[in-house]
């Protein structure tokens, strides 16, 4: 695996704020950018992990 910068962002503006430095990635769930990652198929600068981000924590019907 490559080095990179490891961010948790808190709100969605962290989110898009550190998505928007060069090759940054979003973690949500890893299983496909880990993998990626493990097999040298992804060479992200930053990984943005969205796990700790309240607002998008689960499933909401509207309308």
């Amino acid at each position: 695996m490559y080095a990179f910068e490891y961010q948790r962002a808190k709100s969605v503006a962290d989110a898009a704020a550190a998505l928007s430095k060069s090759s940054g990635k979003a973690l949500a769930g890893g299983q496909s950018l880990v993998g990626a990652m493990k097999l040298r198929l992804a060479n992200p600068g930053t990984v943005v992990d969205l796990s700790g981000i309240a607002e998008l924590k689960g499933i909401k019907k509207e309308g």
